[in-house]
């Protein structure tokens, strides 16, 4: 149990003042383990100052080892994240069911849980359902993010600025990480980590899309382009002699 305990209502005792929550507010480049180190943030010292510019340790899974020369190790990949992700866009009981190894969901996926909650009778659908979402999108992503962090905070009601955090400036961050990749090199890195999403949230139901050069590459196509070819009559080849000459 929590040691003090958090209450499910009031979040009043939540935020930085929570050794656990704060933890969780913590920019990963703190250590929120050193007790001068928590002091300072909770004091405001402005060399420990928790803004949006510092990426928070709830975005990282909880076993994460923060390596400073490989920030984007882990990025993105907390079971806090993907709880609430699944929570807010699929439901409530599939948050309960998140898995965070590397392999894809096989069991309880996206599907099995549609069939489970038919055969409950259940009528009500779930915001992915209701929207399409049949791939996770980076700025669901973020917005999931920005919603976690208002959860983890002690604030009572939504606003931009928790004291020297921008939550509209974080979610674009998030944004920005997916969208605009400096290079080819971070395009595969996210991309990577999309699928990472889509495997975790939709399992083997996700929509996969054909990309343009793997259909022209496969058998169906080459065949095609082949017949086609094989149509085409050969050339006619003049020997450059006029008819009757011997």
């Amino acid at each position: 149990p929590l040691d003090p305990p958090i209450s499910s209502t009031l979040k009043s005792d939540r935020g930085l003042e929570h050794d656990v929550t704060g933890r969780l507010l913590c920019p990963v480049e703190y250590n929120w383990d050193d007790p001068d180190v928590r002091k300072n943030i909770r004091e405001r010292h402005p060399e420990f100052l928790v803004t949006e510019d510092s990426w928070p340790r709830f975005l990282y899974d909880t076993q994460h080892v923060f390596n400073p020369d490989n920030i984007e190790k882990g990025l993105f990949r907390s079971t806090f994240l993907l709880k609430t992700f699944k929570l807010i866009f699929t439901a409530p009981t599939s948050a309960i069911e998140v898995s965070t190894g590397e392999h894809p969901v096989t069991r309880n996926s996206y599907r099995e849980r549609c069939l489970r909650s038919s055969a409950n009778k259940s009528t009500r659908s779930h915001v992915a359902s209701l929207i399409g979402m049949r791939t996770v999108k980076p700025r669901a992503i973020a917005y999931a993010a920005v919603q976690l962090r208002f959860a983890l905070s002690n604030l009572t009601f939504w606003r931009i600025f928790d004291s020297d955090f921008d939550a509209h400036s974080f979610y674009h961050n998030i944004v920005d990480y997916f969208e605009a990749p400096p290079g080819p090199a971070a395009k595969v890195k996210v991309n990577e980590l999309l699928l990472w999403w889509d495997r975790k949230v939709f399992g083997r139901q996700r929509e996969i899309p054909r990309e343009p050069e793997r259909v022209a590459a496969s058998s169906v196509a080459r065949l095609a382009a082949q017949r086609a070819v094989a149509e085409v009559p050969a050339p006619h080849i003049s020997t450059g002699q006029s008819s009757g000459q011997p």
